[in-house]
């Protein structure tokens, strides 16, 4: 309750001669607050005091709540001065040494977006009473919540031995995944999230870390414009997750009505074919399904399994995959291996390794020529393409997003 009276009744009651005192408080306000006595000890249990003078809510010096001794395995809980514009609520109290107490937090807040859960539960029949606020939102922050599967074509080839419905995670292994996005939105995430099993180590294969992605919003009357944007990790399932390496991607923006977008730095990127309605409220979009319809012609390439993926090879990031003629992504992976500076004698057929665009299948090495070289891959989609009924190398797969 915010305003008016509240009658807070007892915080503690001991019993059956254990030596604690009933603690209560007197019926108050909020804006003279005059909390008296919440714990004191007795018959040489050595517990001290603990107090707080009157105070108001415009300036609040809380201190000693509570303060163990002697060696009874209490800790010393205090709060600092702070003010209800940006309340930070530390630990209220804390037990120890196997007492049964348990420990209560509030995170840095503001009265504008307050979570204020349980604050104090005793337990194991040590005679404590429930003290709590029920879960409250003054404001909710805006977001949009959103789980979102997809899968890289160039991850998916050449997958290990018994595990054809994973894609590799050859960069992760190799520790070439960077920490900040590529994508130039300054989203940095954990190292440990790129460790194996996540950052507790203890998640699933399937849930280890592929690559970033780049999650776009866009407007609903005109798909060309993209409203906001949020990188995001990809699991080798095809589950795109939060920077924490397994939540649900959140979007802090305003919900309604937008097209959703998925960009990969070399591979052409995929948009839903209507737009949805988003909000706080987990919105599917399986891109790996057939039955998920998307924007534009044979957007998506099948992998098999009846699972589709994004098309592999877009080297210069201009929403094209070229094998041959002006500006061809062929040729960036040529320019790029000659340009090693570990290339000393400038040879194309040359392995250039780390965490590179011109490396199409996300193995950790750009190939110009050779086996398994990256150059075969972006020529092998030209030639399938359903589009390039003529089988020409000289065929462009154009990214299926509108741009202005």
């Amino acid at each position: 309750m915010i305003n008016g009276l509240i009658a807070q009744t007892e915080l503690y009651q001991g019993g059956t001669g254990d030596g604690f005192a009933v603690a209560s408080l007197p019926e108050t306000t909020l804006t003279n607050t005059d909390l008296s006595v919440l714990y004191q000890g007795g018959s040489g249990d050595g517990f001290a005091m603990g107090s707080i003078p009157i105070t108001t809510l415009t300036n609040t010096d809380l201190s000693v709540l509570y303060q163990g001794g002697s060696g009874d395995g209490f800790a010393y809980n205090s709060v600092d001065v702070t003010t209800l514009t940006n309340t930070d609520l530390s630990v209220l109290y804390q037990g120890g040494a196997g007492d049964g107490f348990a420990y209560n937090s509030i995170d840095v807040t503001t009265l504008t977006n307050t979570d204020l859960s349980v604050l104090f539960q005793g337990g194991s029949g040590d005679g404590f009473a429930t003290l709590s606020a029920d879960p409250i939102v003054l404001d909710d922050f805006p977001r949009i919540k959103l789980a979102i599967k997809v899968i890289l074509q160039g991850a998916a080839l050449h997958p290990n031995a018994g595990e054809t419905n994973l894609m590799r995670d050859d960069l992760r292994q190799n520790n070439l995944l960077p920490t900040t996005s590529p994508y130039g939105d300054g989203i940095v995430c954990d190292a440990s999230v790129f460790n194996t099993g996540g950052s507790d180590g203890t998640g699933t294969v399937s849930d280890d870390i592929v690559d970033w992605v780049l999650v776009e919003l866009r407007n609903n009357l005109n798909p060309s414009s993209v409203v906001t944007s949020k990188s995001a990790l990809l699991q080798r399932d095809g589950d795109v997750v939060d920077i924490d390496g397994k939540s649900p991607l959140v979007i802090p923006f305003t919900p309604g009505d937008y097209y959703v977008a998925v960009k990969h730095r070399n591979h052409l990127g995929v948009m839903t074919a209507n737009s949805a309605t988003l909000s706080q409220v987990t919105r599917d979009a399986n891109f790996l399904s057939s039955s998920f319809n998307t924007f534009g012609t044979n957007a998506r390439v099948p992998i098999g399994n009846g699972k589709l993926a994004l098309w592999c090879g877009d080297v210069n990031s201009n929403g094209n995959s070229q094998f041959s003629g002006a500006n061809n992504d062929s040729n960036s992976i040529k320019d790029h291996v000659i340009a090693d500076p570990l290339n000393i004698l400038g040879f194309i057929t040359y392995s250039s390794s780390g965490y590179l665009n011109s490396d199409v299948d996300l193995n950790g090495v750009a190939r110009f020529s050779g086996t398994q070289n990256d150059s075969n891959l972006i020529k092998d989609n030209v030639l399938i393409h359903p589009n390039n009924i003529l089988g020409l190398s000289t065929f462009t797969i154009t990214e299926q997003i509108p741009n202005n």
